[in-house]
């Protein structure tokens, strides 16, 4: 016979968004009860002990792949089973009852498949704070039919999906409307896009979230961002150990995983012959000097054989598929990290310059007439838009296709020294903080205010958005 908690749960898992979960979270009598508990260690500790009764009804100890490519579901049902217990049996931790869905597919490749290119490391640092700060997160993958059948299990606990429009169906068969009442709410959309300035919300500005700061002009503190943006955090490493800049031999570490990123597909900084060239120019000077990456050609058989291509003369392979440790050591035991641009507002100029070593960012001037070098407004194809506000000895700008000017920025970060450095924003305090005011924001209130604009004719939104349904 199950125990009396075990059937209680079970019997109650059809009927919790019929019965008690009918009024928002923050509004319930019942559920707004859940975060007055003085006692949340005490909470947790009954909560694991409830949950643990459940393990012989639904066992966890299955193999991982067993699952295959459900294993988001299994994840996302077992987190749903907890909440349940919590509910059922008052002993929710702080904000548990805020659900947060990912419909992301960099999301699902960062808990999955050990994603760990830019967007694997946004995905995991928010997340490392979301869990932190207690809130329940659900997997749904980039699958918008699932997405919506938990969401309509628990609607008023959902309050974010990050996600993409687009994946295994698309938001727009699945939103909210006068004639699909059981849709998902615009308002509950935050595009979650890694490149800053992309936006595909139709309810506005800040509802598209991005993983960098952009530019402004003067600086950082003045930009007002028309998206939100979620850093990622980057800590100080003290491994490998700190080398002082002038014990490191006279390299240069050059940001490229693929060989076709020096190809014209890739849209490259410079030309191939740059690379030996300078080699050849800074050698008199600094004896022993050398460019470094860890590259491969990623390309099929038959793309390598239609359309051959060789890493440019100048450069040392140290390696490929260098894990994070690796690629630490090898940026730790160089002078500078040049940008050849692309891939772009990658995290790798962040650890670079924790390690003590200056970012080298590519740039060229738009076209309009009064475009001057001067003026970083007037810049395009940075590689890093989040550092163009920054200068030497921390970021040198060097203008594309420009070989004196590639060849000064490398002199100048071989000579010059800097220390290990954390820009603010990255700073775990400071991403806490970020990302607790966005937690804690009234999103559906501004949504209510925005619309109410639209439909009087005003457009508040920098991109202009549509008429929604609440």
């Amino acid at each position: 016979m199950a125990p009396v908690l075990v059937r209680r749960v079970i019997f109650l898992l059809p009927f919790l968004t019929l019965a008690l979960l009918t009024q928002h979270p923050l509004t319930s009598p019942y559920l707004s009860a859940l975060y007055s508990s003085t006692n949340e260690e005490a909470n947790i500790r009954q909560a694991d002990s409830h949950a643990a009764a459940l393990e012989p009804y639904f066992p966890s100890d299955r193999p991982a792949d067993l699952w295959g490519w459900d294993n988001y579901k299994h994840y996302t049902e077992s987190e749903m089973r907890k909440l349940a217990v919590c509910i059922t049996t008052n002993t929710c931790r702080e904000n548990q009852t805020t659900v947060v869905i990912y419909g992301h597919i960099h999301a699902h490749w960062a808990m999955y498949e050990g994603y760990g290119a830019g967007e694997g490391v946004w995905v995991k640092s928010v997340d490392d704070t979301l869990r932190k700060f207690g809130y329940t997160i659900l997997h749904a993958r980039d699958d918008w039919r699932y997405i919506w059948y938990i969401y309509n299990q628990i609607p008023d606990l959902v309050q974010y999906i990050f996600a993409y429009p687009h994946g295994q169906g698309k938001f727009d068969d699945y939103r909210k409307t006068e004639k699909r009442p059981y849709g998902i709410p615009a308002w509950k959309l935050f595009v979650y896009n890694y490149m800053p300035g992309h936006k595909a919300s139709v309810v506005g500005d800040h509802w598209n979230v991005n993983s960098e700061s952009g530019f402004a002009r003067d600086s950082i503190d003045h930009l007002e961002r028309s998206w939100t943006y979620l850093p990622y955090t980057i800590t100080i490493p003290s491994t490998p150990p700190h080398i002082p800049t002038n014990e490191r031999p006279p390299r240069i570490w050059i940001l490229a995983k693929y060989i076709r990123y020096f190809y014209p597909q890739s849209n490259p900084a410079w030309p191939l012959d740059f690379f030996a060239r300078a080699s050849l120019d800074l050698q008199a000077e600094f004896p022993g000097f050398e460019f470094t990456a860890a590259c491969k050609d990623d390309r099929n058989e038959q793309e390598k054989e239609d359309k051959p291509m060789q890493l440019p003369d100048g450069i040392r392979v140290v390696g490929v598929n260098l894990k994070h440790q690796e690629f630490e050591r090898e940026v730790a035991l160089s002078r500078g990290m040049l940008g050849i641009g692309w891939p772009t507002e990658s995290p790798s100029p962040h650890n670079a310059l924790s390690l003590g070593v200056p970012f080298l960012n590519p740039y060229d001037l738009n076209d309009h007439p009064s475009s001057k070098d001067a003026d970083r407004g007037s810049w395009r194809n940075s590689q890093h838009h989040g550092m163009m506000y920054l200068d030497p000895p921390y970021v040198y700008h060097i203008k594309r296709n420009n070989y004196t000017s590639f060849l000064e920025g490398i002199r100048q970060a071989l000579r010059t020294p800097i220390e290990q450095t954390q820009l603010p924003w990255t700073v775990r305090e400071r991403q806490e903080e970020i990302v607790g005011d966005f937690m804690s924001t009234d999103w559906k209130s501004r949504a209510e205010w925005i619309l109410e604009q639209r439909k009087a004719g005003v457009e508040t939104q920098e991109r202009a958005g549509e008429i929604f349904v609440m």
